[in-house]
């Protein structure tokens, strides 16, 4: 009877260490620091042989022409984008993610045609530079399933947020045209100013048409010639 007693003692307190032993292995592994539980990485990579059609519209009607970047405005079809993503980790289930990249083209030509863009005109024979920028953000939540050092589960959900600068910048070669000057009028009209055509008049005909542009004002180094021009066809 005695044996009988000490035999359910012993399977008692083997049954108590059992369920025991697994408390203390979670209470381990909670101990232990997370994997990764912050990364950070910088990098990059090459764009090629990219193609990127643009188009402004004015305040109003109509909208705007589309504009080929690459082969009316000189612009670069490739670049070296710079990246930039982290991760945090809250646990072995919840974790943040974040990530910022960046993608540059510029570009540069002498227009052989008139562009509009927005409520700005570029003439012909205009040195126009022009540079395109791309930003992206990205911020999600991450929920693993299962997270180990060989695999991870899970799914994640957040959004991206895509930032686009264009800008135009430049100056006329060649001189002065009919087409500068029509919209310089425009420009002043009702502002008592008047517009000086110079640099692009270099006979009786671009005269003619600078002041039908609306010019008030004419320089020309080729003036005697002009009124030379001017005097033979009385």
């Amino acid at each position: 009877m005695k044996n009988d007693r000490s035999l359910q003692a012993l399977f008692s307190a083997l049954a108590i260490a059992a369920l025991a032993l697994p408390g203390i292995g979670r209470a381990a592994a909670a101990e232990e620091p997370l994997p990764d539980q912050l990364s950070l990485r910088l990098g990059g990579y090459n764009v090629r042989n990219s193609n990127t059609i643009v188009r402004r519209d004015s305040n109003g009607f109509p909208a705007g022409a589309y504009i080929d970047f690459n082969d009316t405005l000189g612009g670069e079809s490739t670049a070296t984008v710079l990246r930039f993503d982290g991760l945090y980790r809250f646990n072995n289930h919840h974790a943040l993610g974040f990530s910022w990249y960046a993608i540059n083209f510029t570009g540069s030509r002498v227009l052989d045609t008139t562009i509009n863009w927005g409520d700005q005109t570029y003439p012909v024979n205009f040195q126009l530079d022009s540079k395109l920028e791309f930003d992206v953000y990205k911020l999600n939540y991450q929920y693993s399933l299962l997270n180990d050092e060989k695999t991870e589960l899970g799914a994640l959900f957040g959004f991206h947020v895509l930032k686009t600068v264009i800008s135009l910048d430049g100056f006329a070669s060649g001189g002065a045209t009919a087409e500068d000057v029509a919209l310089m009028s425009r420009v002043v009209a009702g502002a008592h100013m008047g517009v000086k055509a110079s640099g692009g008049v270099k006979s009786l005909a671009d005269f003619e048409a600078m002041v039908r542009a609306g010019a008030t004002r004419i320089g020309a180094s080729a003036g005697v010639k002009i009124l030379k021009e001017a005097g033979s066809n009385r």
